[in-house]
């Protein structure tokens, strides 16, 4: 499964706001290339090499990170169901099927790491992997670059280049433009493409508490702001230095004086109000120790799957309920 074109934009422009860099208008020359490339072949579909190449480095959404962006961005994929993107946030960087050809920081934990050898391990390349790989050398913040010179530079800055991923790189583009049957600068419009600049919206990143007691669901009134009387999981935004896990632990306590234990994260809310993007991380909850004393909500109620509805949830909560509804 993939996102349409439009939403793949979205969701770069939202991980922008979240990491600004040079990292959006790279994407942005990938995507052209891959779909450039793919068009000119005849037998790829040119649209969804777009989209591979326009998320292949969406892992970015959440720092800076070398290795990192690796797992951040399968991980992030396959929590909204797009596979397809999450493979390619994977394969994009391993040319040879191993991690050691990795170029720059192993700034990965131990868990990270396993996840990245594991799923490499079992992943079989397919054509549109070739092509993002080949696309990512292509590919500079400035337009398209020639691929030796590109390497070259990478060298430069971090001090090698694998010769395994540099033949590889070569061998990719031979293949490709035997089967275009044309030179890959013409196809790509290396001397006339420039990526547009990627207009970001301002972007809320927060986390709810989904507190369950037996088959029943904790449930908050707003009481202040712009969405005053709208419904919605107790939560809020992350302070610098907190896990989600714990900004949560603290929210509930300062709103509800009431100590949580923080479960699995049930679902991660991707949602644009007209003035923002809001991403919000929900998690499965249950009371440790408190009463859910309401310091700044309305009002609120404990709800079953038959009455989840009974409430007028805000709106980016409403394809929450739903999965709820699903799940319970």
């Amino acid at each position: 499964m993939l996102p349409t074109r439009e939403e793949a934009l979205e969701l770069v422009r939202d991980a922008l706001a979240c990491n600004p860099g040079p990292w959006g208008k790279h994407s942005l020359t990938a995507a052209h290339c891959a779909e450039k490339i793919a068009d000119a072949c005849g037998d790829m579909d040119p649209e969804k090499a777009y989209i591979l190449g326009l998320l292949h480095d969406i892992g970015r959404k959440f720092g800076v990170r070398h290795l990192g962006h690796v797992s951040d961005g399968f991980t992030y994929m396959k929590s909204l169901g797009y596979d397809e993107a999450a493979k390619i946030c994977l394969t994009h960087s391993f040319h040879n099927h191993t991690v050691e050809e990795y170029i720059g920081k192993f700034d990965v934990s131990e868990e990270e790491l396993e996840l990245i050898k594991r799923e490499l391990s079992k992943t079989e390349y397919d054509e549109y992997d070739r092509l993002i790989q080949l696309c990512d050398s292509l590919a500079g913040a400035e337009g398209v670059l020639d691929i030796k010179e590109r390497m070259g530079d990478v060298k430069k800055r971090y001090g090698s280049y694998p010769q395994a991923k540099w033949d590889a790189n070569l061998r990719l583009m031979n293949y490709f433009e035997g089967k275009m049957g044309q030179n890959i600068y013409l196809v790509c419009e290396k001397d006339i493409f420039v990526p547009e600049e990627i207009t970001i919206r301002k972007h809320i990143a927060v986390v709810a508490a989904i507190i369950r007691s037996g088959d029943k669901i904790f449930a908050t009134q707003r009481g202040y702001g712009e969405f005053k009387d709208g419904w919605e999981f107790p939560g809020g935004k992350m302070e610098a230095g907190e896990t989600p896990q714990q900004a949560l632990q603290r929210e509930i306590r300062e709103e509800l004086d009431t100590e949580i234990e923080v479960g699995e994260l049930f679902d991660t809310v991707e949602y644009d109000y007209p003035e923002f993007h809001l991403t919000m991380q929900c998690f499965l909850c249950a009371v440790k120790s408190g009463s859910l004393v309401l310091k700044e909500h309305e009002a609120a109620r404990w709800l079953t799957k038959e009455n989840l509805d009974s409430v007028e949830w805000l709106p980016a909560d409403e394809g929450l309920i739903r999965k709820l509804q699903r799940a319970l």
